[in-house]
């Protein structure tokens, strides 16, 4: 498309093969070209990479008549134009849609985004909370969180189901008021740290979930680092997720740990010794348990969570002092998500109780 001068889309879709490293200097749709859409307009970006477009692109629709603006497909479609004639609805029903560029004060558009999708800023200074009020307060999907917006404050109070999604590593420092106390996470090929504590407000107990973005494989996990004491409501890491607990009540002082199949817990503090037992839920389904340093105390009973390893990060030396229960007649150890570093030592568990069974 690059170099057309005129490209007119009327209920039509635009499929954009992304590749995995883009260049801002070779856009698909770039600032020569004058795109206009009526009634209808559809950009499709398969899985496997990003696409930028710095085209502005303006709706001509009939005054009056509804007008959708559609981003499908499980890639990345980044804006990087002007957005003054990007107007009405927004449908983000996959993948993640960035715009490098704020929508004009008073812009008539309402995104609406599904559960699985994503919309963000990534603006220098940050821009997710004046992002948030372009959103429709029914959507499902994430309002994502870049480098620049670890400062920003997020009232969600009016947004019941809307997730908040960790798009660069990094520590949020910044305050999220949640609806009804429900802290909704994900993380997406990021690691997403969040050290400000949560806690029960107006006699409604807080709680914390934790989501997976199943198009990501890569190291995408959700720390929760403040002392939540004051929280008792539990946590849900669902189905695949992966959890870092990084202080000793980040998962509250009460409150069932309910973790999906196939998820991941790691413990990075001294979450207590009976915290696996009487904690988290026995209809736990977790593939993998990391201990690591301050969680060495940690008792693990494996014949809780059938088929789940016990193993810690490659790059950590962890010598466990409590106890490990075997599932039937085997241990299952090992596992990890970062390659083993020859000068660490890895998981030294601690006191087998049948040291007849072994299945590394």
């Amino acid at each position: 498309s690059v170099g057309q001068s005129r490209l007119h889309v009327n209920c039509g879709t635009l499929q954009l093969y992304p590749v995995a490293s883009y260049a801002e200097t070779t856009p698909f749709l770039d600032t020569v070209m004058h795109v206009t859409y009526e009634n209808a307009m559809t950009v499709d970006v398969p899985l496997g990479g990003s696409t930028v477009i710095k085209a502005a692109i303006t709706n001509v629709t009939a005054v009056g008549a509804a007008s959708r603006f559609v981003k499908k497909g499980a890639g990345t479609l980044n804006f990087n134009a002007p957005l003054g004639g990007l107007t009405g609805d927004i449908y983000v029903d996959e993948g993640l849609l960035t715009f490098r560029q704020k929508f004009p004060e008073g812009a008539d558009v309402r995104i609406h985004v599904a559960k699985g999708a994503c919309v963000s800023y990534d603006i220098s200074g940050g821009g997710a909370s004046s992002l948030l009020p372009l959103i429709a307060t029914d959507s499902e999907g994430a309002i994502g969180l870049h480098g620049n917006d670890k400062n920003e404050n997020l009232d969600l109070r009016a947004y019941p189901n809307l997730a908040v999604r960790f798009l660069t590593t990094s520590t949020y420092v910044g305050r999220i008021t949640p609806s009804a106390n429900h802290y909704i996470f994900e993380a997406s090929g990021a690691a997403g740290v969040y050290p400000t504590a949560i806690s029960d407000a107006g006699g409604v107990a807080a709680r914390v979930t934790v989501r997976l973005i199943p198009e990501v494989t890569n190291n995408n996990y959700v720390e929760l680092s403040g002392d939540n004491s004051g929280m008792t409501g539990g946590v849900t890491v669902e189905d695949g997720a992966k959890l870092w607990l990084a202080h000793a009540f980040a998962a509250g002082s009460s409150g069932t740990v309910k973790l999906g199949e196939d998820t991941t817990l790691c413990l990075s503090a001294a979450v207590g010794a009976g915290f696996l037992s009487t904690r988290v839920s026995a209809d736990s389904r977790p593939s993998q348990i990391y201990l690591l340093a301050g969680a060495e105390a940690v008792n693990v009973d494996l014949s809780r969570f059938p088929g789940c390893h016990l193993g810690t990060e490659g790059n950590s030396s962890v010598n466990q002092t409590g106890t490990v229960t075997p599932e039937g007649n085997e241990f299952h150890l090992g596992g990890g998500a970062t390659p083993h570093a020859s000068s660490y030592t890895g998981l030294r568990p601690g006191v087998l109780q049948d040291v007849d069974a072994l299945d590394v």
